[in-house]
């Protein structure tokens, strides 16, 4: 196949760190979110060792097809939609034809059109990288949500929460 440009994998890369913490099915609700549905705020937690550090939130509405009822949530993972944001402006500055994120805009776009990242050019990408890392029957793209769904009951977040936000 063509190798997708490297706008595109960055844009792909930062899909896939955002759906290990947001826990949404990747097909549908993430690829389907505007900007206008995320809100990023910053919290300053309090370590163990007294350490502060500073986490980026992301709030999100989202779109729950099956159950067709919008749902939101907070998430870890604030800062790769940043991220995201920032790269968009950076390529924009760079070639202004490129997409500019507003508020309506697709939030996982091709940098070039603006257009939606198309589902399987993403879970191609994925199975790609997990080949690379001899992993590719282990894993499917929908991992990213079992993922988060297994990293919140081991921190300790309640059940309901958890399920509530999936």
């Amino acid at each position: 196949k063509k190798s997708q440009k490297p706008e595109w994998r960055h844009v792909a890369y930062l899909f896939f760190l955002i759906s290990s913490n947001v826990g949404w099915r990747p097909d549908s609700e993430g690829l389907e979110i505007t900007w206008d549905r995320v809100k990023i705020r910053k919290r300053t937690v309090t370590l163990e060792n007294g350490e502060q550090k500073d986490e980026w939130i992301a709030n999100l509405r989202i779109w729950d097809r099956k159950n067709r009822r919008e749902r939101e949530g907070n998430f870890l993972g604030g800062e790769y939609f940043l991220r995201l944001k920032d790269f968009y402006l950076e390529w924009n500055a760079k070639n202004p034809s490129f997409h500019l994120p507003d508020r309506k805009a697709l939030v996982f776009a091709d940098p070039e059109t603006g257009k939606k990242l198309n589902y399987a050019g993403i879970s191609y990408a994925y199975k790609k990288v997990l080949d690379s890392l001899g992993l590719k029957s282990t894993y499917t793209f929908y991992s990213c949500r079992s993922f988060y769904v297994n990293e919140r009951l081991k921190e300790g977040v309640e059940i309901f929460t958890v399920a509530k936000q999936t």
